[in-house]
């Protein structure tokens, strides 16, 4: 299962047998931040016999019906039909009217 956000995705799989980085990096990253840093690695260590690497891009959608409201709730977002608020309660914080004197 994947969790928001969603959209087109990369997947790097990097095998070195010295660190590549000299700090460690975010478990995410957008596109943009990461792609620099993974072209200067990659310039760095060419010709490194022992480095080797792969990548995936794919484009994560949301789920349709039932299956998205499963994976919603798997992501602790959304709300299950069973957990809605009846129709004709009032779920808003405003506060009560005083009723007319």
């Amino acid at each position: 299962m994947v969790c928001p956000p969603l959209g087109q995705e990369l997947i790097t799989v990097i095998s070195s047998p010295t660190p590549l980085y000299s700090e460690a990096l975010p478990e995410t990253e957008a596109a943009k931040d990461y792609l620099p840093k993974l072209r200067r690695m990659l310039d760095a260590n060419r010709g490194n016999a022992k480095l080797a690497s792969a990548y995936l891009f794919m484009q994560t959608e949301p789920a349709e019906g039932a299956d998205r409201q499963s994976a919603l709730a798997a992501c602790g977002e959304g709300v299950l039909p069973e957990q809605e608020a009846p129709a004709d309660e009032d779920t808003t914080d405003a506060p009560a009217e005083e009723p007319a004197q």
